[in-house]
This record gives structure tokens, C-alpha cells and sequence, in this order.
């Protein structure tokens, strides 16, 4: 379902991480409950650690359950 020609699983946690960000941001603005400082540490690290490391691991599960060996030859066993 997630792994067809457009990658829907990277694409859904992008999309998800946005909503969080535009809620985050909107809540902490209006009731001030936290400084600036904290604001960005919770926004664009929570919420941009969500989506980097979720779009990565997704991409190294599709990359790894494609690779055979013959792509890990020249690794294995480099030709000298």
C-alpha cells in the first residue's frame, strides 16, 4: 500500500508533521505558555526530527528489501 511509484508512507508523515508544526506553533503563540526559545526547540526539533528520521527510515526499509547480493558484491568483496 505504501510502496508503490510515489512513496505514500514518506509523504503521509510529511503531511502529518506539517499539521503538528501549524498546531504546535498556533497554540503556543496565542497562549504564550512557553518562551521563544523553547518554541523552536519543540517545533523544529520534535517536529522536524519526526519527519526527517520517519522519511528515512521508511526509504532504508524500501532500499534494503530491494538490495541482493549481487548489489553488495563490489562491497564484499572488492576486486584488488
Amino acid at each position: 500500500m505504501f510502496h508503490g511509484p510515489f512513496p505514500m508512507g514518506t509523504f503521509l508523515v510529511n503531511i502529518i508533521g506539517c499539521f503538528l508544526i501549524g498546531i504546535f506553533f498556533g497554540l503556543l503563540e496565542k497562549a504564550h505558555v512557553m518562551t521563544p526559545g523553547e518554541n523552536v526547540l519543540l517545533i523544529t526539533g520534535f517536529c522536524g526530527g519526526f519527519t526527517t528520521f520517519s522519511s528515512f527510515a521508511d526509504d532504508m526499509w524500501v532500499l534494503g528489501s530491494k538490495v541482493t547480493e549481487a548489489h553488495l558484491q563490489p562491497i564484499l568483496w572488492p576486486q584488488s
